[in-house]
């Protein structure tokens, strides 16, 4: 763990991106703004009057089982998730995002692009110790064949599976330490992903106007249309990455085993609030225990 991840951080610099959204499909601009110590993460809507704005924090997380959608009152943000795991792994705890619509850019379709936003606007450490979640007890939930499970450790770790299927590469397992190192290597580049047949029917629902091939990996009946060389457990690698951008709904870094099977947002949202809501996080100052090999 980087010492430096040790005290509480905003950005130095604004910095700014603009790009098409996944489901909306509209031209959006998003501009990360430096905010001061103990606000947290938040969205600001300018396209709307009085400016409205929604905290990244589960308890303003609302209905969207393709994505992760904030509703604070007036002001809605949807599809966080690859921005909020890359402001988690880079410790930036403190930032206003400014945007002129009511979702993110799909940018990659991952979080390197929001990765490399946030390296070139610099972190800005306080004084302040960062604050961390650890996890007191286990907790299991279910949904059909899809659960998630949260167990007390001394770092985040993550063992992720997925299966939808031989042509999207059967059972996939991944075994990562976001926090750690793993995610420039293992995940922040991992596209989404979807299936061409599913194409139709969202557009008629009103989302994936947005998507593209340069940014997400579809699947036709006999795989992938992008074809050869692709990595390894794409699934899984984008699936972990989405785990990690709901995590950060918690507005702090949680130190606990994570391990998941067929989840979606939905599962992870249910199983967070239950983990508040039974007392099982608590909060600690500074830098964490480094977590031991298993």
């Amino acid at each position: 763990m980087d010492p430096l991840l040790a005290r509480r951080a905003s950005l130095a610099r604004p910095a700014s991106v603009r790009g098409v959204s996944l489901h909306g499909g509209r031209t959006v601009t998003a501009t990360l703004r430096p905010a001061a110590e103990g606000q947290g993460c938040r969205f600001i809507r300018t396209d709307l009057p009085g400016e409205p704005w929604t905290p990244l924090r589960i308890e303003a997380v609302t209905a969207g089982a393709l994505a992760t959608h904030l509703r604070w009152g007036r002001a809605e943000v949807r599809t966080v998730e690859h921005l909020a795991a890359a402001l988690l792994v880079a410790g930036i705890d403190d930032l206003d995002v400014v945007l002129d619509g009511d979702e993110l850019p799909l940018l990659d379709g991952a979080s390197a692009v929001w990765s490399a936003l946030i390296r070139s606007a610099g972190r800005a450490p306080s004084s302040a110790p960062r604050r961390w979640l650890r996890l007191r007890g286990p907790l299991r939930v279910e949904a059909g064949d899809a659960w998630i499970q949260l167990l007390p450790g001394g770092g985040l770790r993550f063992d992720v599976s997925v299966d939808f299927g031989p042509t999207m590469g059967g059972l996939q397992r991944l075994l990562t330490r976001p926090l750690d190192g793993d995610f420039a290597s293992a995940l922040a580049w991992a596209p989404t992903f979807g299936r061409l047949e599913d194409h139709a029917p969202l557009l008629a629902a009103g989302a994936a106007r947005g998507a593209h091939l340069d940014a997400v990996l579809v699947y036709g009946p006999t795989g992938p249309l992008q074809g050869p060389p692709l990595a390894d457990r794409l699934c899984a690698r984008h699936k972990s990455l989405d785990l990690l951008g709901d995590l950060a709904l918690l507005g702090a870094p949680l130190l606990a085993h994570v391990r998941a099977h067929k989840h979606g947002h939905a599962l992870v949202h249910t199983a967070l609030r239950r983990a508040l809501n039974e007392g099982l996080l608590e909060w600690e100052d500074g830098e964490p225990e480094r977590p031991r090999p298993q």
